[in-house]
């Protein structure tokens, strides 16, 4: 009776072990696969933020964010959204700003510009010098203070 018990375990172990391994290998496939990809693309490359300032409002569940932004030539931000409206300064222009549905505008030094809380956009410098920006954001505490769309 062992002995019967004994081969169908080892008849069952390794099958559920290729069973493991299959779905394990569906999952990371399906994680990385082109949406991932997608993903990672979207997000921002040569750009550096740094967060300053972060302070509540009298709004309850609001605040305000302080952010100085550098971005390296070729640099994209990526299309995002905020959950509140965007007001930046530029320190060291140009700074290039697209919007959805909108002609691309170029800010130069010293210069300022705001975004509208939804507003899909993004910042690139296809220029050859790093440029910088100084945003204030006031936004929806309970959410992702930047939210990447396609």
């Amino acid at each position: 009776m062992q002995k019967h018990i004994r081969s169908a375990v080892f008849a069952v172990v390794p099958a559920a072990i290729g069973v493991v391994m299959i779905v394990a290998i569906v999952i990371i496939i399906a994680t990385w696969a082109p949406g991932a990809a997608r993903a990672q693309q979207q997000q921002p490359q040569g750009v550096e933020r740094k967060i300053l300032k972060r302070q509540d409002l009298s709004m309850p569940g609001w605040e305000a964010v302080m952010i100085q932004t550098t971005m390296q030539p070729g640099g994209t931000e990526g299309w995002h959204t905020h959950p509140g409206t965007l007001v930046e300064y530029v320190m060291q222009g140009p700074w290039t700003m697209e919007r959805r549905g909108k002609p691309t505008a170029t800010y130069q030094t010293g210069e300022t510009f705001s975004i509208v809380e939804g507003e899909v956009h993004q910042a690139i410098n296809p220029g050859k010098t790093a440029v910088r920006g100084l945003a204030i954001l006031i936004v929806d505490k309970s959410k992702p203070m930047t939210t990447q769309v396609q």
